[in-house]
Parts: structure tokens; C-alpha cells; sequence
């Protein structure tokens, strides 16, 4: 069961009028990862610190094979369940602007079904489904970008997520513009150029 434990907020006050929300992976290298690459971003950042998750992620979700309606429907229940914890710390951010990557890419997803924030960085997004229909994101800009040589979320899945976030916004009546961004190299790791864009 996940709970409000399970997600915190690390915030950096640079002074600025804005925020940028960042959702790294489950795990404490990507959560570390994430601080030390988020360092170069002029606006306010709070990142997201998720508590547990990957051990809950292991023992209930990665356990089905990957693919499988089991996997597929774990999965989504809890990036849902992520989003409404993760929706819940933030109400007193301003001017939001969204940065995430991987299983926190799929997370920021479901996130976006619930506010409304005008841009958004996704990069390597983990999630498996594909196909089931959902209620189109509130946003105007989507940035999607992948590396090359990304050894977790291998790139060759890029053009199947471009296309089902460009169908699902399709249903939208928000103008939202969808962009594609790859880098040759940088495996799974934040992509420096990509973060400069935010």
C-alpha cells in the first residue's frame, strides 16, 4: 500500500518567480542523480523524493513480465497512486513548469491528468501502456527526448509513446504541441542539453 510516506518534496529556493517540478525514478541513485544535474536551473526546484517506492515497484509491479496485462495494470495503479500523493504536496507551487524521466516520466503522465501545467519535459518515459485510452493531458508543450543509446528504455520505443501521447492529445481541446528531441549518447542518465531547455 502506498501512502503519503512514500513521496516527499526537496525544495531549492533560488529566489525566482517560477518552479520547476522534477520526477526522477524510483531509486536513490536517480534521486541523486537528479539533485546534482538539477543544479544548473535558474528557477525554484522542488524535486520529487520518492520513499520505498522502488522496493514496492520490485515486490508488485516488475515482478509480472514485462508486456503482460498484470504488469501493465500494477504499473498504471500505482503511477495513479503516485500522481494523486505527489498532486497533494504541491498545491503551493506557482507557475509550474514539469521535468521527469523514466518511471517518474510515467508518473508526471498521470499527473497531467490532474493540473494543468503549460510545459513539459518528459525524457525516456517508462510506461507500458500504450493503448488504452485516457483523458488527454492539460498542458501546452510537451517536450519528449531519449537517448540513443539508452540501455534501460531502449530508444527504438520512442516513436510508439511520441505517437500515443500525440493520439491522446489528439482528444484534447487543448492546442498542445508535441516535439522530439534525441541525443546520441548518454545511456539512461539525464541529458544535460535537454535539462538546458528548461
Amino acid at each position: 500500500m502506498l501512502t503519503v510516506n512514500n513521496v516527499s518534496l526537496e525544495v531549492v529556493d533560488n529566489h525566482a518567480n517560477s518552479t520547476v517540478l522534477v520526477i526522477p525514478g524510483f531509486s536513490i541513485d536517480a534521486y541523486n542523480s537528479t539533485v546534482e544535474h538539477c543544479k544548473t536551473i535558474k528557477s525554484n526546484v522542488a524535486i520529487v523524493k520518492f520513499n520505498g517506492v522502488s522496493d514496492y515497484a520490485k515486490q508488485h509491479v516488475y515482478v509480472y513480465e514485462s508486456g503482460s496485462t498484470k504488469k501493465v495494470k500494477a504499473e498504471t495503479a500505482m503511477y495513479k497512486k503516485l500522481a494523486t500523493l505527489i498532486l497533494g504536496k504541491i498545491k503551493p507551487l506557482k507557475n509550474v513548469t514539469l521535468l521527469a524521466k523514466s518511471a517518474g516520466a510515467g508518473v508526471a503522465w498521470y499527473l497531467l491528468k490532474k493540473k494543468q501545467i503549460p510545459l513539459v519535459y518528459l525524457q525516456a518515459p517508462g510506461f507500458s501502456d500504450l493503448t488504452s485510452p485516457i483523458k488527454p493531458p492539460k498542458c501546452n508543450q510537451i517536450y519528449l527526448a531519449w537517448n540513443e543509446d539508452d540501455d534501460k528504455i531502449p530508444y527504438k520505443t520512442m516513436p510508439k509513446v511520441y505517437k500515443y501521447i500525440r493520439d491522446t492529445i489528439a482528444k484534447s481541446s487543448y492546442d498542445t504541441l508535441v516535439y522530439k528531441k534525441t541525443y546520441p549518447i548518454g545511456k539512461h542518465e539525464w541529458q544535460s542539453a535537454f535539462i538546458a531547455l528548461v
